[in-house]
Protein backbone atom coordinates (compact mmCIF):
# COMPACT_ATOMS: atom_id res chain seq x y z
CA UNK A 1 0.00 0.00 0.00
CA UNK A 2 1.40 3.42 -0.88
CA UNK A 3 1.04 6.09 1.90
CA UNK A 4 2.60 9.47 1.47
CA UNK A 5 3.14 11.01 5.09
CA UNK A 6 3.50 14.38 6.09
CA UNK A 7 4.04 16.06 9.44
CA UNK A 8 1.86 18.85 10.44
CA UNK A 9 1.36 21.87 13.04
CA UNK A 10 0.12 20.60 16.44
CA UNK A 11 1.71 17.55 17.07
CA UNK A 12 -0.43 16.39 13.64
CA UNK A 13 0.53 14.12 11.01
CA UNK A 14 -0.92 13.57 7.70
CA UNK A 15 -1.52 10.63 5.42
CA UNK A 16 -2.57 10.26 1.64
CA UNK A 17 -3.33 6.57 1.15
CA UNK A 18 -3.67 5.36 -2.30
CA UNK A 19 -6.19 2.64 -3.03
CA UNK A 20 -5.45 0.81 -6.22
CA UNK A 21 -8.59 0.66 -9.03
CA UNK A 22 -8.25 -3.62 -7.76
CA UNK A 23 -8.98 -2.69 -4.25
CA UNK A 24 -11.41 -0.16 -5.05
CA UNK A 25 -13.35 -2.58 -6.86
CA UNK A 26 -12.74 -5.49 -4.75
CA UNK A 27 -13.97 -3.63 -2.07
CA UNK A 28 -17.18 -3.21 -3.93
CA UNK A 29 -18.02 -6.65 -4.94
CA UNK A 30 -17.46 -7.96 -1.39
CA UNK A 31 -20.03 -5.62 0.16
CA UNK A 32 -22.68 -6.48 -3.22
CA UNK A 33 -22.26 -10.28 -2.48
CA UNK A 34 -22.43 -9.28 1.93
CA UNK A 35 -25.37 -7.68 1.30
CA UNK A 36 -27.07 -9.98 -1.30
CA UNK A 37 -26.92 -13.16 1.15
CA UNK A 38 -28.57 -10.64 3.86
CA UNK A 39 -31.06 -8.37 1.92
CA UNK A 40 -34.92 -9.49 1.92
CA UNK A 41 -36.62 -8.96 -1.06
CA UNK A 42 -39.66 -10.09 -1.65
CA UNK A 43 -40.05 -12.65 -4.50
CA UNK A 44 -36.17 -13.49 -3.95
CA UNK A 45 -34.81 -15.80 -1.30
CA UNK A 46 -31.80 -14.62 0.52
CA UNK A 47 -28.73 -15.16 -1.60
CA UNK A 48 -30.37 -15.61 -4.79
CA UNK A 49 -31.18 -11.61 -5.49
CA UNK A 50 -29.96 -10.25 -8.58
CA UNK A 51 -27.44 -7.71 -9.20
CA UNK A 52 -29.51 -5.02 -10.72
CA UNK A 53 -32.35 -5.66 -8.58
CA UNK A 54 -30.23 -5.27 -5.25
CA UNK A 55 -28.68 -2.26 -7.05
CA UNK A 56 -32.05 -0.86 -7.56
CA UNK A 57 -33.23 -1.89 -4.33
CA UNK A 58 -30.56 -0.72 -2.09
CA UNK A 59 -29.79 2.28 -3.88
CA UNK A 60 -25.89 3.04 -5.95
CA UNK A 61 -24.93 5.51 -2.59
CA UNK A 62 -25.99 3.28 -0.08
CA UNK A 63 -23.40 0.38 -1.62
CA UNK A 64 -20.93 3.06 -1.77
CA UNK A 65 -20.92 3.67 1.20
CA UNK A 66 -20.40 0.61 2.45
CA UNK A 67 -17.91 -0.62 0.20
CA UNK A 68 -16.17 3.00 1.51
CA UNK A 69 -16.26 2.03 5.40
CA UNK A 70 -15.07 -1.47 4.72
CA UNK A 71 -11.96 0.49 2.66
CA UNK A 72 -11.58 2.18 5.63
CA UNK A 73 -11.40 -0.08 8.03
CA UNK A 74 -8.91 -2.20 6.51
CA UNK A 75 -6.63 0.34 4.85
CA UNK A 76 -6.37 3.23 7.68
CA UNK A 77 -5.16 0.82 10.56
CA UNK A 78 -2.94 -1.02 8.27
CA UNK A 79 -1.20 2.68 6.66
CA UNK A 80 -1.08 4.07 10.83
CA UNK A 81 0.97 0.58 11.34
CA UNK A 82 2.79 0.29 8.52
CA UNK A 83 4.50 4.16 8.96
CA UNK A 84 4.97 3.43 12.95
CA UNK A 85 2.49 6.21 14.00
CA UNK A 86 1.35 5.85 17.38
CA UNK A 87 -2.04 7.66 16.97
CA UNK A 88 -3.86 9.26 20.13
CA UNK A 89 -6.99 10.59 18.27
CA UNK A 90 -9.10 8.71 15.93
CA UNK A 91 -8.46 9.46 12.31
CA UNK A 92 -9.73 13.19 10.43
CA UNK A 93 -10.72 12.92 7.25
CA UNK A 94 -10.61 15.41 4.68
CA UNK A 95 -12.03 15.74 2.55
CA UNK A 96 -15.54 14.72 4.94
CA UNK A 97 -16.82 11.03 4.53
CA UNK A 98 -19.71 12.28 2.77
CA UNK A 99 -17.85 13.93 0.07
CA UNK A 100 -15.53 11.28 -0.18
CA UNK A 101 -18.59 9.14 -0.75
CA UNK A 102 -19.39 11.03 -3.72
CA UNK A 103 -15.53 10.69 -5.01
CA UNK A 104 -15.35 6.87 -4.77
CA UNK A 105 -15.88 4.60 -8.04
CA UNK A 106 -15.58 1.11 -7.77
CA UNK A 107 -12.76 0.27 -9.90
CA UNK A 108 -11.26 3.62 -10.38
CA UNK A 109 -8.32 4.63 -7.86
CA UNK A 110 -8.68 6.58 -4.60
CA UNK A 111 -6.71 8.63 -2.18
CA UNK A 112 -7.61 9.15 1.43
CA UNK A 113 -6.70 11.89 2.94
CA UNK A 114 -6.77 12.29 6.49
CA UNK A 115 -4.76 13.72 9.76
CA UNK A 116 -4.26 12.08 12.92
CA UNK A 117 -2.95 13.58 16.38
CA UNK A 118 0.52 12.15 17.68
CA UNK A 119 2.15 12.65 21.14
CA UNK A 120 3.48 15.67 21.98
CA UNK A 121 7.20 16.33 20.99
CA UNK A 122 8.61 18.57 23.56
CA UNK A 123 11.74 20.26 22.91
CA UNK A 124 13.59 21.62 26.18
CA UNK A 125 15.65 24.76 26.28
CA UNK A 126 18.37 25.06 28.59
CA UNK A 127 16.94 24.16 32.15
CA UNK A 128 19.64 23.79 34.35
CA UNK A 129 20.91 26.54 36.52
CA UNK A 130 17.67 28.98 36.03
CA UNK A 131 17.70 31.98 37.40
CA UNK A 132 14.38 32.76 38.91
CA UNK A 133 13.21 35.87 41.54
CA UNK A 134 10.02 34.62 44.32
CA UNK A 135 8.02 36.41 46.40
CA UNK A 136 8.70 35.16 50.11
CA UNK A 137 5.57 34.74 51.99
CA UNK A 138 6.72 36.35 55.14
CA UNK A 139 5.28 34.62 58.50
CA UNK A 140 3.17 37.46 59.91
CA UNK A 141 2.25 36.72 63.59
CA UNK A 142 -0.74 38.43 63.80
CA UNK A 143 -2.06 35.93 61.95
CA UNK A 144 -2.14 34.26 64.80
CA UNK A 145 -4.66 36.32 66.29
CA UNK A 146 -7.00 36.65 63.94
CA UNK A 147 -7.29 32.44 64.01
CA UNK A 148 -7.80 32.94 67.60
CA UNK A 149 -10.85 35.58 66.56
CA UNK A 150 -11.99 32.92 64.58
CA UNK A 151 -12.23 31.00 66.79
CA UNK A 152 -14.07 33.32 69.50
CA UNK A 153 -16.50 33.92 66.74
CA UNK A 154 -17.13 29.78 66.27
CA UNK A 155 -17.93 29.67 69.59
CA UNK A 156 -20.05 32.36 70.33
CA UNK A 157 -23.18 32.51 72.16
CA UNK A 158 -26.20 34.62 70.93
CA UNK A 159 -27.60 37.37 73.10
CA UNK A 160 -31.21 39.31 72.52
CA UNK A 161 -30.73 42.79 71.90
CA UNK A 162 -33.37 45.29 73.12
CA UNK A 163 -32.33 48.26 73.59
CA UNK A 164 -30.80 49.66 69.88
CA UNK A 165 -31.80 48.93 66.72
CA UNK A 166 -29.76 46.38 64.42
CA UNK A 167 -25.72 46.86 63.82
CA UNK A 168 -23.83 45.08 61.28
CA UNK A 169 -22.16 42.18 63.38
CA UNK A 170 -25.49 41.25 64.79
CA UNK A 171 -27.99 38.08 63.63
CA UNK A 172 -31.14 38.88 62.67
CA UNK A 173 -34.02 36.84 62.51
CA UNK A 174 -36.17 38.30 59.51
CA UNK A 175 -39.36 37.32 57.32
CA UNK A 176 -38.89 38.62 53.45
CA UNK A 177 -40.23 38.53 50.18
CA UNK A 178 -38.69 39.63 46.84
CA UNK A 179 -40.43 42.02 43.65
CA UNK A 180 -38.82 41.51 40.57
CA UNK A 181 -39.03 45.12 39.02
CA UNK A 182 -39.89 46.62 35.58
CA UNK A 183 -37.47 48.99 33.95
CA UNK A 184 -39.75 51.64 34.99
CA UNK A 185 -38.52 50.40 39.01
CA UNK A 186 -42.00 49.48 39.38
CA UNK A 187 -42.48 45.78 41.09
CA UNK A 188 -43.18 43.53 38.00
CA UNK A 189 -44.13 40.09 39.79
CA UNK A 190 -43.11 38.45 42.93
CA UNK A 191 -39.73 36.49 42.15
CA UNK A 192 -40.31 32.46 42.73
CA UNK A 193 -39.29 31.09 45.75
CA UNK A 194 -38.09 34.13 46.98
CA UNK A 195 -39.93 34.24 49.93
CA UNK A 196 -38.78 33.12 53.39
CA UNK A 197 -40.35 33.69 57.48
CA UNK A 198 -38.31 32.78 60.70
CA UNK A 199 -34.85 33.38 58.42
CA UNK A 200 -32.06 33.81 60.64
CA UNK A 201 -28.84 35.95 58.99
CA UNK A 202 -25.97 37.64 60.12
CA UNK A 203 -25.70 41.29 58.86
CA UNK A 204 -22.43 41.24 57.48
CA UNK A 205 -21.23 43.09 54.18
CA UNK A 206 -22.21 41.13 51.19
CA UNK A 207 -23.74 38.60 52.81
CA UNK A 208 -26.43 36.41 51.23
CA UNK A 209 -26.59 39.71 48.78
CA UNK A 210 -24.58 43.00 48.85
CA UNK A 211 -26.87 45.71 49.97
CA UNK A 212 -28.96 43.60 52.38
CA UNK A 213 -27.14 43.52 55.73
CA UNK A 214 -26.56 47.16 54.89
CA UNK A 215 -30.19 47.85 55.10
CA UNK A 216 -31.36 46.30 57.46
CA UNK A 217 -28.79 47.80 59.83
CA UNK A 218 -30.71 50.72 61.51
CA UNK A 219 -33.93 48.71 61.62
CA UNK A 220 -36.18 48.23 65.27
CA UNK A 221 -37.03 44.47 66.18
CA UNK A 222 -40.96 44.96 64.96
CA UNK A 223 -40.23 47.19 62.20
CA UNK A 224 -40.29 46.40 58.42
CA UNK A 225 -38.76 48.36 56.06
CA UNK A 226 -38.64 48.14 51.59
CA UNK A 227 -35.26 47.63 50.18
CA UNK A 228 -33.91 47.97 46.24
CA UNK A 229 -31.60 45.46 45.54
CA UNK A 230 -29.81 45.57 42.44
CA UNK A 231 -27.61 41.55 41.95
CA UNK A 232 -24.41 41.77 41.14
CA UNK A 233 -23.33 40.26 37.54
CA UNK A 234 -21.71 37.21 38.62
CA UNK A 235 -24.47 35.77 40.37
CA UNK A 236 -24.61 32.10 40.61
CA UNK A 237 -28.51 32.29 39.48
CA UNK A 238 -28.56 33.63 35.81
CA UNK A 239 -31.96 34.36 36.35
CA UNK A 240 -30.93 37.18 38.25
CA UNK A 241 -27.79 38.52 37.38
CA UNK A 242 -28.32 42.28 37.21
CA UNK A 243 -31.52 42.02 37.86
CA UNK A 244 -32.93 44.79 40.36
CA UNK A 245 -35.57 43.88 43.12
CA UNK A 246 -37.55 45.45 45.76
CA UNK A 247 -36.45 43.18 49.28
CA UNK A 248 -39.96 43.77 51.61
CA UNK A 249 -37.83 42.83 55.11
CA UNK A 250 -39.34 42.61 58.52
CA UNK A 251 -36.88 42.35 61.48
CA UNK A 252 -38.68 39.91 63.99
CA UNK A 253 -35.79 39.17 66.33
CA UNK A 254 -32.16 40.93 66.84
CA UNK A 255 -29.44 39.13 68.54
CA UNK A 256 -25.73 40.47 69.28
CA UNK A 257 -22.42 37.57 69.52
CA UNK A 258 -20.92 36.89 72.64
CA UNK A 259 -17.71 36.12 72.89
CA UNK A 260 -15.68 33.60 75.03
CA UNK A 261 -12.64 34.72 76.94
CA UNK A 262 -9.03 33.93 75.24
CA UNK A 263 -8.19 31.79 78.02
CA UNK A 264 -7.15 28.25 78.43
CA UNK A 265 -10.62 27.41 78.76
CA UNK A 266 -11.01 28.28 75.29
CA UNK A 267 -7.79 26.33 74.29
CA UNK A 268 -9.52 23.48 75.79
CA UNK A 269 -12.67 23.70 74.39
CA UNK A 270 -12.07 24.86 70.80
CA UNK A 271 -8.73 22.64 70.32
CA UNK A 272 -8.28 19.98 72.95
CA UNK A 273 -4.88 21.94 74.07
CA UNK A 274 -4.06 22.44 77.90
CA UNK A 275 -2.81 25.97 77.79
CA UNK A 276 -3.95 28.75 75.74
CA UNK A 277 -0.42 29.10 75.45
CA UNK A 278 0.60 26.44 73.91
CA UNK A 279 -2.64 26.93 71.23
CA UNK A 280 -0.69 30.09 70.44
CA UNK A 281 2.66 27.77 69.76
CA UNK A 282 1.11 25.48 67.47
CA UNK A 283 -0.81 28.05 65.91
CA UNK A 284 2.49 29.83 65.32
CA UNK A 285 4.23 26.94 64.45
CA UNK A 286 1.54 26.28 62.02
CA UNK A 287 1.40 29.65 59.89
CA UNK A 288 4.92 29.63 59.75
CA UNK A 289 5.12 26.17 57.73
CA UNK A 290 2.46 27.67 55.71
CA UNK A 291 4.04 30.51 54.84
CA UNK A 292 7.10 27.83 54.02
CA UNK A 293 4.67 25.91 52.14
CA UNK A 294 3.38 29.13 50.21
CA UNK A 295 7.04 30.20 49.07
CA UNK A 296 8.06 26.51 47.96
CA UNK A 297 4.56 27.05 45.98
CA UNK A 298 6.00 30.40 44.52
CA UNK A 299 9.50 29.01 43.84
CA UNK A 300 7.63 26.23 41.64
CA UNK A 301 6.10 28.72 39.73
CA UNK A 302 8.69 30.98 38.69
CA UNK A 303 10.63 27.86 37.44
CA UNK A 304 7.40 26.35 35.80
CA UNK A 305 7.19 29.73 33.84
CA UNK A 306 11.03 29.71 33.10
CA UNK A 307 11.02 26.83 31.61
CA UNK A 308 8.08 27.09 29.51
CA UNK A 309 10.02 30.25 28.24
CA UNK A 310 12.56 28.05 26.91
CA UNK A 311 10.49 25.11 25.65
CA UNK A 312 8.88 24.07 22.27
CA UNK A 313 5.98 22.13 22.95
CA UNK A 314 3.17 21.68 19.88
CA UNK A 315 -0.24 20.10 21.59
CA UNK A 316 -2.67 18.49 19.73
CA UNK A 317 -6.27 19.43 19.72
CA UNK A 318 -7.34 16.25 21.12
CA UNK A 319 -5.32 16.65 24.35
CA UNK A 320 -6.11 19.83 24.82
CA UNK A 321 -10.37 19.35 24.61
CA UNK A 322 -9.18 16.33 26.61
CA UNK A 323 -8.09 18.70 29.41
CA UNK A 324 -10.84 21.16 29.43
CA UNK A 325 -13.21 18.29 30.25
CA UNK A 326 -10.70 17.14 33.39
CA UNK A 327 -10.89 20.90 34.51
CA UNK A 328 -14.60 20.83 34.08
CA UNK A 329 -15.65 17.79 35.80
CA UNK A 330 -12.88 18.78 38.60
CA UNK A 331 -14.99 22.03 38.93
CA UNK A 332 -18.32 20.45 38.72
CA UNK A 333 -17.47 17.38 41.30
CA UNK A 334 -16.05 20.56 44.18
CA UNK A 335 -19.34 22.16 43.97
CA UNK A 336 -21.11 19.20 44.05
CA UNK A 337 -19.32 17.90 47.41
CA UNK A 338 -20.06 21.43 48.29
CA UNK A 339 -23.75 20.54 48.07
CA UNK A 340 -24.54 23.13 45.32
CA UNK A 341 -26.96 21.55 42.97
CA UNK A 342 -24.83 21.60 39.79
CA UNK A 343 -27.54 20.86 37.25
CA UNK A 344 -29.38 24.32 38.24
CA UNK A 345 -27.06 26.35 36.32
CA UNK A 346 -24.56 24.10 34.26
CA UNK A 347 -26.14 24.09 30.90
CA UNK A 348 -24.88 23.70 27.59
CA UNK A 349 -24.22 28.09 26.84
CA UNK A 350 -22.95 28.09 30.59
CA UNK A 351 -20.38 24.34 29.84
CA UNK A 352 -19.29 25.91 26.73
CA UNK A 353 -18.52 29.19 28.12
CA UNK A 354 -16.23 27.42 30.75
CA UNK A 355 -14.55 24.90 28.14
CA UNK A 356 -13.56 28.33 26.69
CA UNK A 357 -12.32 29.87 29.69
CA UNK A 358 -10.63 26.97 30.69
CA UNK A 359 -8.44 26.29 27.28
CA UNK A 360 -5.79 28.76 28.48
CA UNK A 361 -4.98 26.58 31.94
CA UNK A 362 -5.42 23.73 29.97
CA UNK A 363 -2.76 24.47 27.61
CA UNK A 364 -0.33 25.87 30.34
CA UNK A 365 -1.03 22.89 32.79
CA UNK A 366 -0.01 20.36 29.44
CA UNK A 367 2.53 22.07 28.78
CA UNK A 368 4.10 22.22 32.11
CA UNK A 369 3.55 18.66 32.90
CA UNK A 370 4.96 17.13 29.66
CA UNK A 371 8.54 19.39 30.09
CA UNK A 372 8.52 18.17 33.67
CA UNK A 373 8.21 14.71 32.63
CA UNK A 374 10.36 15.15 29.83
CA UNK A 375 13.04 16.61 32.13
CA UNK A 376 12.54 13.67 34.63
CA UNK A 377 13.51 11.35 31.62
CA UNK A 378 16.76 12.92 30.66
CA UNK A 379 17.53 13.21 33.60
CA UNK A 380 16.53 9.77 34.45
CA UNK A 381 14.61 10.65 37.67
CA UNK A 382 11.76 8.39 38.96
CA UNK A 383 9.77 7.38 41.64
CA UNK A 384 9.65 4.37 43.73
CA UNK A 385 6.83 2.37 43.67
CA UNK A 386 5.83 2.48 47.31
CA UNK A 387 4.94 6.18 47.53
CA UNK A 388 2.55 5.50 44.77
CA UNK A 389 1.46 2.43 46.79
CA UNK A 390 1.13 4.32 49.54
CA UNK A 391 -1.40 7.36 48.29
CA UNK A 392 -3.43 4.93 46.35
CA UNK A 393 -4.02 3.18 49.60
CA UNK A 394 -5.06 6.83 51.08
CA UNK A 395 -7.02 7.83 47.73
CA UNK A 396 -9.05 4.17 47.67
CA UNK A 397 -11.99 5.14 49.28
CA UNK A 398 -12.34 8.14 47.33
CA UNK A 399 -11.42 6.65 43.77
CA UNK A 400 -14.09 4.14 44.76
CA UNK A 401 -16.54 6.59 45.04
CA UNK A 402 -16.12 8.76 42.33
CA UNK A 403 -15.63 5.57 40.06
CA UNK A 404 -12.07 5.84 38.76
CA UNK A 405 -10.17 3.89 37.18
CA UNK A 406 -7.61 2.29 39.23
CA UNK A 407 -4.88 2.13 36.72
CA UNK A 408 -5.63 6.13 35.39
CA UNK A 409 -5.40 6.81 39.06
CA UNK A 410 -2.11 5.11 39.64
CA UNK A 411 -0.59 6.75 36.66
CA UNK A 412 -1.72 10.62 37.69
CA UNK A 413 -0.09 9.95 41.16
CA UNK A 414 2.78 8.89 39.56
CA UNK A 415 3.29 11.69 37.24
CA UNK A 416 2.36 14.23 39.97
CA UNK A 417 5.14 12.21 42.09
CA UNK A 418 7.68 12.91 39.08
CA UNK A 419 6.76 16.74 38.59
CA UNK A 420 7.40 17.14 42.12
CA UNK A 421 10.48 15.51 42.31
CA UNK A 422 11.51 17.38 39.46
CA UNK A 423 11.19 20.64 40.78
CA UNK A 424 12.68 20.00 43.52
CA UNK A 425 15.66 18.86 41.58
CA UNK A 426 15.49 22.17 39.14
CA UNK A 427 15.43 23.88 42.75
CA UNK A 428 18.81 22.73 44.16
CA UNK A 429 20.49 23.25 40.13
CA UNK A 430 18.53 27.04 40.23
CA UNK A 431 19.81 30.27 41.80
CA UNK A 432 17.03 31.23 43.79
CA UNK A 433 16.44 35.19 44.99
CA UNK A 434 13.76 35.49 47.56
CA UNK A 435 12.42 39.10 46.67
CA UNK A 436 9.67 40.84 49.41
CA UNK A 437 5.71 40.96 48.27
CA UNK A 438 4.61 43.76 46.90
CA UNK A 439 3.32 46.70 49.38
CA UNK A 440 -0.36 46.60 49.87
CA UNK A 441 -2.75 48.94 47.54
CA UNK A 442 -3.24 52.43 49.60
CA UNK A 443 -6.24 54.20 49.15
CA UNK A 444 -5.62 57.42 47.89
CA UNK A 445 -6.80 60.37 50.50
CA UNK A 446 -10.58 61.87 49.56
CA UNK A 447 -10.24 65.26 47.85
Amino acid sequence: MKVTQEKLPASQIGLAIEVSPDQSQAAYEQVIRQFSRTANVPGFRKGKVPRHVLLQRLGAKQIKAAALEELLQEAVPKAIAQESISAISNPEFSPPLEELISRYEPGEALVINLKVDVAPTVTLGDYRGLEVEVEEVIFDPTRVDQVLEKERENLATLVPVEDRPAELGDTALVDYEVFLLDETGEIAEPLPGGKAEGFQMELAMGKFVAGLAEGIAGMEPGTSRELTIQFPEDYPNADLTGRTTRFVVTLKELKRKELPPLDDELAQSAADIATLEQWRSQLSEREQQQAEQKTKQNQHSALVEALLQRAEVELPESLIREEISSLISRAALELYQQGIDIQKFLDATTVQQMRTESRPQAIKHLKSKLVLLEIAKQEGLTVDDTTVEAQMRQLAAQAQENKVNPEELRQEITENLLQAKVLEWLGEQAKVTLVSPPPPPTTPPAT
